[in-house]
């Protein structure tokens, strides 16, 4: 009966792209009342400089005194890193929310599968924190922010994409080159910045997303949009989601950790923001979110028979609870820009009944920080410096450095002449714990002809080690802190601690982007190359045992080096993309990651009855050779370590849209071919999963 759904769920995906094509090529007057419209599976804008789309309606000039601001210098200035590439850059690539929402309905970790260079920790492995990697660096070099608040876990030091809600984006800014002289070492690989969802003064918006699946998928999101007079605005939403795993769990015990074979995941994400308009100038902002995370194994073997397992009682548990509030207060005119934010973030932690201890099992932490950064327009030159300064602690656990301290300073020149752009940038950090770093970068960008554009990154950055990364430096000393504990407080002797180095990274990347290639539409090649001293990394000791841990260390030195080839070519009303992804160094610092991928995706558009009917058709495919190294690299709350030579494979993804006004329908299918392989994160690829949904926008 199983295969026999399996078979039916593959039958009915071909199915629904037969009655497409049918649709696409068979109703009558298609040439009279439709319009052909070409885009790329994400639609990218020319630049900074481009006015912003808020949803599907262009914004017409609107006096500043007004809710928004209009003029593009402010626009270009009040962006993440003030640093302007030539039109469809491969350092910086621009998504905006119409285009996640006509062309991708699920998880915002997924999206980044679409941009060359970005990696993800996960797919399909709902529950566990996922992560992001960047031209050949691990997650730890990556930095999420929100509206240039960063996301990053004060503990962990990297982002998990969880935290992120599709129904709070009005564009995501992807940027690969190293920005840690604007925004700390986190950035010294790229950032990921999501400027929060945007609506007309004249159209109060509200919309709602649903998503669920023919077996116990569900995702519910809702946005809601109000001006409260002339100069307040108000927003909120949220999303809930929940869905089965049934994922085989990788790695420990002999191939499987407690023969725990299933899991089911449940996310809540609560979000909430007010803009205030006091002065022709200023403006007042404040903005709450609120996400819980919550993972339950089940399938434990209890009796012994290796056919026979608990799919009843939970048998292990992961829950991290996290709340941000910000405030930001801005000034600008048409040359200048002034934003100071302060920030507070509090997450507690919460693990249970895992066999090898880690991590502690209970613990929570809490940052402050604050942002000041100042940028003006001199002519050619844009000039911009700022202060940061944070400050962390870790709850229930005593260790030497359970708490530190940094600021720092940096300052920033862009000189633009004609079509040559030439960026530096400086950063000095005072660390409480691991004393003084400097960062530098330099970014450049050259329109060689109306065909050829070309950008160059080059960097420098020292990183310092992050809360958990010093415990685990004294986890064999102190075991008894690490997996199931009571919520009480624990003393690490200092003794058991040595201090971690600080690692030492040097980048490059460039690129070249070339329109009208012989018969392609564009051809892009991205290569970059990065040299790492004294590399924090995880090391996997007594490998598939019981006495397996990890612990961290410094790695002397390695390379990594990577190729990104991409074209891209219209045929008929379908747009197709191919890009072949190379990557190879030093295995220790690898993250796990593939040394050859394939992405693969055919998308097309098409207008009916007067343009009142849209149907949208994306077909990918993606391609992993086996992976090396270990997900435990940077990321110990990956939990589950990488077998050394996972299987790599192919695996499928479709979805159909059909747009009538404001109301998107859709039918998606995840793996709809069944492929099974195990991934770098430790776990079998997700069986299939059909899904069907809709999304629905009211101006009221």
């Amino acid at each position: 009966m199983k295969s026999l759904s399996r078979k039916w769920k593959c039958d009915f995906t071909i199915g629904a792209w037969i009655v497409f094509l049918f649709f696409v090529f068979n109703v009558q007057k298609i040439v009279s009342q439709s319009e052909i419209r070409f885009a790329d599976s994400v639609s990218v804008k020319d630049s900074l400089l481009t006015k912003i789309q808020r949803d599907s309606f262009s914004v017409d000039t609107i006096p500043f005194d007004s809710l928004y601001e209009a003029t593009t210098v402010q626009q270009f200035l009040r962006t993440s890193g003030a640093f302007f590439s030539p039109a469809d850059s491969s350092l910086l690539r621009i998504f905006y929310h119409d285009d996640l929402m006509k062309y991708y309905h699920g998880d915002f970790a997924d999206l980044l599968w679409n941009i060359a260079g970005f990696y993800i920790h996960d797919l399909g492995s709902y529950g566990k924190p996922i992560s992001a990697s960047v031209n050949g660096l691990s997650n730890r070099h990556v930095l999420l922010m929100i509206d240039g608040v960063p996301l990053n876990d004060p503990d962990n030091g990297w982002a998990n994409l969880n935290v992120v809600t599709l129904e709070n984006i009005d564009r995501i800014e992807f940027f690969r080159g190293n920005a840690s002289a604007l925004y700390g070492d986190a950035a010294s690989g790229g950032y990921i910045h999501i400027i929060k969802r945007d609506f007309e003064a004249q159209k109060p918006l509200t919309s709602m997303k649903f998503r669920s699946a023919f077996s116990s998928f569900e995702d519910i999101g809702i946005f809601f949009g109000r001006n409260l007079g002339r100069h307040i605005r108000i927003s909120g939403g949220g999303s809930s989601k929940q869905t089965p795993g049934e994922q085989n769990i990788q790695g420990f015990l002999g191939g499987f950790q407690r023969n725990i074979q299933s899991t089911r995941y449940t996310g809540r994400s609560l979000f909430f923001n007010a803009d205030v308009y006091f002065q022709r100038n200023w403006s007042f902002n404040f903005y709450t979110q609120g996400n819980r995370d919550k993972y339950d194994a089940y399938g434990r073997n209890r009796f012994g028979d290796l056919n026979a397992f608990d799919f009843v009682n939970v048998e292990g548990f992961r829950k991290d609870e996290r709340t941000d509030y910000h405030f930001g207060l801005t000034r600008r005119d048409e040359v200048s820009l002034l934003q100071s934010k302060l920030y507070f973030v509090n997450i507690n932690r919460k693990f249970d009944n895992f066999s090898i201890e880690l991590i502690p099992g209970r613990y929570s932490v809490h940052s402050v920080g604050t942002d000041t950064r100042y940028s003006r327009r001199i002519g050619n030159n844009t000039l911009q410096s700022g202060v940061t300064y944070e400050r962390q602690t870790l709850n229930r656990i005593e260790v030497p450095h359970a708490e530190y301290t940094r600021y720092a300073f940096f300052v920033s020149d862009q000189w633009t002449v004609e079509n040559f752009i030439f960026q530096p940038s400086a950063r000095w950090q005072h660390h409480s714990v691991f004393n003084s770093t400097i960062a530098m970068n330099l970014n450049s960008a050259i329109k060689i002809n109306s065909q050829i554009n070309f950008t160059l990154n080059a960097g420098y950055a020292e990183i310092t080690p992050s809360l958990i990364d010093e415990i685990m430096t004294g986890q064999e000393k102190n075991s008894q802190i690490f997996g199931t504990t009571l919520p009480k407080r624990f003393l690490i002797d200092q003794a058991a601690t040595a201090l971690l180095k600080n690692e030492k990274l040097y980048t490059f990347s460039s690129g070249i982007r070339i329109e009208k290639f012989f018969t392609l539409d564009r051809v892009a090649l991205d290569g970059y190359a990065n040299r790492i001293r004294d590399g924090i990394y995880y090391n996997a000791l007594h490998f598939n045992q019981d006495t397996m841990r990890v612990e961290a260390g410094n790695f002397k030195k390695g390379n990594t080096y990577g190729l990104d080839v991409e074209a891209i070519k219209k045929i008929g009303f379908i747009q197709f993309t191919a890009r072949q992804s190379f990557f190879t160094g030093t295995e220790a610092i690898r993250s796990g990651l593939p040394p050859y991928r394939t992405y693969l995706s055919g998308y097309g558009e098409m207008a009916f009855i007067n343009k009142n009917l849209i149907m949208t058709g994306l077909l990918n495919a993606m391609y992993f050779s086996s992976h090396a190294g270990f997900t435990f690299q940077d990321a110990p709350q990956v939990y589950f370590n990488t077998p050394r030579r996972a299987r790599g494979g192919w695996i499928f993804n479709t979805r159909i849209t059909a747009r009538i006004g404001d109301l998107q329908i859709f039918y998606e299918a995840e793996n709809f071919l069944r492929a099974r392989f195990t991934l770098l994160d430790g776990y079998d690829v997700t069986p299939q999963q059909i899904r069907v949904g809709l999304i629905w926008k009211m101006f009221n």
